[in-house]
């Protein structure tokens, strides 16, 4: 009798659908992130926060159903009490949806950058958008993306499955096959956890060095 359950390797299958998961998790958050900051300018004011200015007050939200091209997305859409609910910006991502699912995925592959964010908040809001508008989109998406980095490891992990794939990713008019290099926990019951994914590294020594290494630092 061992102490551990067996654990059968995991498909490339598997990795993509992992992978496509973790696409549609990127595209809802920036969206999301978006979508509040359109509704901050049109109240004027960041949520829970008291302003004398505010134009309009806050009513809520309700669930989006949108299509994106990693599968189907739930979003939170807010509403205000007199303009409603930025359906405008709902519809722009509908219309490009491609092109910005690919934006978005492109900022976690080479980082979050101001530029990036503004073209894409930009293009679901129809029009040119504040620096501090853009600050905050960028500066909610960076902590995301830090966030998902370097989020501690608890548990006992006695195995450790790693694997390397590739993905078409859309962005500025093209598609690029990008690099995905993955990491599995296994757990004393078989149970397996994805711990990390490292988007466009090539698969070499010091990348796989580089992604243990940020593992050995979350514990």
């Amino acid at each position: 009798m061992t102490d551990t359950a067996e654990f059968e390797g995991i498909s490339q299958q598997e990795i993509q659908a992992e992978l496509r998961k973790t696409f549609r998790g990127a595209v809802k958050f920036a969206l999301e992130a978006v979508l509040e900051e359109v509704v901050r300018e049109r109240v004027g004011a960041g949520r829970w926060a008291r302003a004398g200015t505010r134009k309009d007050q806050r009513n809520g939200t309700y669930l989006r159903q949108l299509l994106t091209a990693y599968g189907h997305i739930e979003v939170a859409v807010p509403r205000t009490r007199n303009r409603g609910s930025p359906v405008d910006v709902v519809g722009r991502y509908r219309r490009r949806s491609p092109e910005l699912d690919g934006a978005i995925i492109a900022a976690y592959v080479h980082g979050v950058s101001m530029r990036d964010v503004a073209q894409v908040t930009e293009a679901l809001a129809g029009a040119p958008v504040g620096r501090s508008s853009v600050s905050r989109v960028t500066k909610r998406l960076d902590e995301h993306v830090e966030a998902l980095r370097t989020a501690p490891i608890t548990g006992p992990v006695p195995y450790l499955y790693l694997d390397a794939t590739f993905v078409d990713a859309r962005w500025a008019r093209r598609v690029e096959n990008v690099s995905v290099l993955v990491a599995y926990g296994v757990g004393l019951d078989g149970k397996r956890t994805l711990l990390a994914i490292t988007l466009g590294a090539q698969e070499s020594e010091d990348s796989w060095a580089d992604l243990l290494r940020q593992l050995l630092d979350r514990g």
